[in-house]
Formats: C-alpha cells, sequence, structure tokens
C-alpha cells in the first residue's frame, strides 16, 4: 500500500465522524427544541386551568353569603388549608374536576373604604382544585362596598374586589 491510499482511508474515516458528530448535534438540537414546545404547552395548560380557577373564585366570592357549612365567621388562613386537604368543606364538579371549597366571612372593616366613601365587608373564599398526583389552592380576599360605617380613626382607601390573592401547589404525598 502506497501512502496515498492510506491518507484516502483516514480521510473517510475523519469524514464519517464529523458526519455522524454533526449528525448527533441535530438531533439533540431537536429534541430540546421538542422539550421546549412540550413545556411551553404544558404552561399553556397550567395557565388555563389557573384562570379557570379564579374564575370560580370570583363567582363564589360574589355569591350572596349564605348561612351554611360552606361559610365560617373567623379568620384561620391554614387551618383552611388543613381542612380542603382533608377534603372537607363544600363540593362541586365543573368540566370533570373536583373542587373543595370554604368561604371564610371576616367581616366589616369601616376604615378600609372605597374611593366612593363605602366601607367594604371582606371574605376569603379558598378553593381547592383535585388532581391526580398535585392539588392546587386559590385563596381570595375579596373586598365587597357596604354603606359607610363610621370609623374611629383614620380611614384608608382600598379598591373593591380582589384585594389579594395565593396561589398554591399542594403535592400529594
Amino acid at each position: 500500500m502506497d501512502r496515498e491510499e492510506k491518507n484516502s482511508g483516514f480521510i473517510l474515516i475523519a469524514t464519517l465522524c464529523i458526519i455522524a458528530l454533526i449528525t448527533l448535534l441535530i438531533l439533540t438540537s431537536m429534541q430540546h427544541v421538542l422539550m421546549y414546545y412540550k413545556a411551553i404547552n404544558r404552561h399553556k395548560l397550567q395557565q388555563r386551568e389557573f384562570f379557570q380557577h379564579e374564575k370560580l373564585a370570583l363567582q363564589l366570592a360574589n355569591t350572596p353569603l349564605i348561612e351554611s357549612h360552606c361559610v365560617e365567621h373567623s379568620d384561620a388562613i391554614n387551618t383552611v388549608l388543613q381542612r380542603l386537604s382533608a377534603s372537607e368543606g363544600c363540593h362541586f364538579i365543573d368540566q370533570q374536576i373536583q373542587y373543595y371549597y370554604l368561604i371564610e366571612d371576616l367581616g366589616e372593616f369601616p376604615c378600609l373604604v372605597t374611593r366612593q366613601q363605602k366601607s367594604t365587608r371582606h371574605i376569603r373564599v379558598s378553593l381547592l382544585q383535585r388532581s391526580n398526583n398535585q392539588d392546587y389552592l386559590l385563596q381570595i380576599r375579596y373586598l365587597k362596598p357596604l354603606p359607610y360605617l363610621s370609623c374611629l380613626s383614620q380611614s384608608k382607601v382600598v379598591n373593591s374586589g380582589v384585594g389579594s390573592w395565593r396561589y398554591l401547589s399542594l403535592v400529594k404525598a
């Protein structure tokens, strides 16, 4: 064998190695793009579920407070979380998704007034969405306007509607 045949064999092997390396890089890039699209789709689904969850919580907040086992007159934010995790409270199913909820009537706050000079009544809606491997809890503090009540200290202006909220993802053990 002369020297040219040895070099052509080496060039062939080097070319095949470079082509294999480029193919692996392309396949890896394609896999990353696929994982990125899966993550985006999962994020969009979670966002859609969150907005549906929030819509249901706002509907519950706007219903008249009825004296029942679903309405409590206390301020026990973590106790409510424990009760809902234990499947206590009121239950309903919407679009084949199970929900548990409790409404806390936090009372009237005469010194927290709206821009229209109305006092506010605060309620907290805790809505737990049940899933197979994870539960999602949305708690909304909702401020409803009332006729003005006399305030013994300085008034503070707040917006009616959602005052605050927290959204928790609870992984099942």
